[in-house]
């Protein structure tokens, strides 16, 4: 009997190493299982974006700024605006985008900020010819609907509101401006702005002389 005993024991210890690899096989196997495949198209999908004019911000340290480049290709097919994760008929539809493409309904001639992308993009002739990121108004606080430009600043001016400098504002609705920001830390992913549209300094260049006095401003959606 003890040496039964002892053979078992022996068998035991040498089944234990053989036990242990199976195990951490079946694990390793559910974690490959649970972990979610990320479709090869998405890099295609990235490269195509843009080379449409749409950055997909690879750069990124909040790699969330991919969906904001999603959400207003979305957009410009007439799609429902938003950041969710991609499907496999979404990344279809977004690589059917052209330049060509026809304007969703509710985009207008002159500048068209979209709150629930964060994304901004310029009409000219019934085309969209530049598309950019923004921040708007945290709480709720950046006002929707067709605005004129008020009043514009060609260069810094102090916030009559903030000890904030803004580059080359363009008040559209009494203190709410579009502008350009000291830092470019200060266009993040989700809105931050106290109201005001922050838009990228480089490309608050490039609008400026492009809205004139009286020329309509259209802001939609909804964060």
């Amino acid at each position: 009997m003890k040496k039964i005993g002892v053979v078992v024991s022996i068998s035991i210890i040498l089944l234990q190493p053989f036990n242990a690899y199976a195990s951490g096989e079946a694990q390793d196997k559910t974690v490959l299982e649970n972990e979610s495949v990320v479709d090869p198209r998405i890099d295609q999908l990235k490269i195509y974006l843009n080379s449409l004019g749409i950055k997909t911000y690879q750069a990124s340290k909040d790699k969330r700024d991919f969906n904001k480049a999603t959400c207003i290709a979305k957009h410009l097919l007439g799609l429902n605006s938003n950041r969710d994760t991609l499907t496999s008929n979404d990344i279809d539809l977004l690589l059917s985008l052209t330049k060509e493409s026809p304007l969703p309904k509710n985009s207008k001639p002159g500048l068209n900020v979209n709150i629930t992308c964060q994304m901004g993009y310029f009409v000219s002739e019934s085309k969209v010819i530049k598309i950019f990121e923004v921040s708007t108004g945290s709480n709720d606080s950046t006002p929707r609907g067709t605005y004129k430009a008020q009043r514009k600043t060609p260069t810094w001016r102090k916030s009559s509101i903030y000890d904030v400098q803004l580059y080359k504002p363009i008040n559209i609705n009494g203190a709410i401006a579009l502008h350009g920001v000291p830092s470019p830390n200060m266009i993040k992913y989700s809105p931050s702005s106290h109201g005001c549209i922050r838009i990228p300094n480089s490309t608050m260049d490039w609008l400026y002389d492009r809205i004139p006095l009286g020329a309509e401003v259209n802001i939609f959606g909804k964060w």
